[in-house]
């Protein structure tokens, strides 16, 4: 008796690659948005730490950022800081204040897809749109923002793959960092606290409360988002934020 092969019929293929080109389907998108999750983080962990050692620089050379701000013509001047930042970084491309084409003509997006007015916090009014802009060599958009045109002690707005690509929204390509004489940081209540300490608004112990990352709290988008892709290295906030806790759970499920 002959033995009888056996094999696979051309139906069989075609369904087995199909079944293999669904799961790709499900699973490619889901790692390529974990990779670039990694990738933003990584080139806005990158770019804090230029930023801060261009700061560094000034300070030693100026005594204070003001100081640096106020050296062209005994004013405040956000043009002069940003001339004498740039010497220190690494720039592909400066545009002026009324040059747009360093970011995304579309409105930057909120983590909830509503359009942010300004290149700034969530509610900000346009009285702090940026003053300076720039594109580092590694195609880094920065934005320089100052408290009513008289003071340094305020912002640095970065958008990390520039003005062409990515989904320009907070918290996912779009970072905000603030800007100081120590250096340059994510949002801590610490920072807050040295900023607003005489402010009398009747809000302000429940913000310096509700922002507080020394207690297991819960994540909160207007304070938490550049300080946990920093900290904790993963944007989680964008899948489970209800989930979260700044201390015991750190991940999605």
């Amino acid at each position: 008796m002959k033995n009888k092969k056996s094999g696979f019929t051309l139906g069989e293929v075609l369904l087995a690659v199909a079944i293999v080109g669904l799961i790709a389907a499900l699973t490619i998108p889901n790692l390529n948005k974990n990779i670039n999750e990694d990738k933003y983080i990584a080139l806005m962990k990158a770019t804090m730490g230029q930023l801060d050692a261009a700061v560094a620089k000034i300070v030693s050379e100026y005594g204070s950022l003001d100081n640096a701000a106020k050296s062209c013509n005994k004013k405040f001047d956000m043009a002069c800081f940003g001339n004498i930042l740039t010497k220190y970084l690494d720039t592909r491309k400066v545009c002026s204040s009324s040059d747009k084409s360093c970011f995304s003509t579309e409105p930057m997006k909120d983590v909830y897809g509503n359009a942010v007015k300004d290149r700034g916090d969530e509610g900000e009014t346009a009285s702090d749109p940026c003053k300076y802009n720039f594109i580092l060599s590694n195609g880094v958009a920065v934005c320089l923002r100052g408290v009513y045109g008289v003071s340094l002690d305020e912002s640095i707005d970065i958008d990390v793959d520039g003005p062409n690509a990515g989904p320009n929204m907070r918290g996912v390509d779009n970072f905000e960092f603030v800007l100081n004489n120590d250096g340059v940081s994510y949002f801590d209540v610490s920072i807050f606290k040295s900023e607003y300490e005489n402010a009398e608004s009747p809000g302000y112990e429940q913000t310096i409360q509700a922002s507080r990352r020394d207690i297991d709290r819960g994540f909160k988008f207007e304070y938490d988002s550049v300080a946990w892709a920093f900290l904790n290295g993963n944007m989680d906030y964008l899948r489970c934020a209800d989930q979260l806790k700044w201390h015991s759970k750190k991940t999605c499920d």
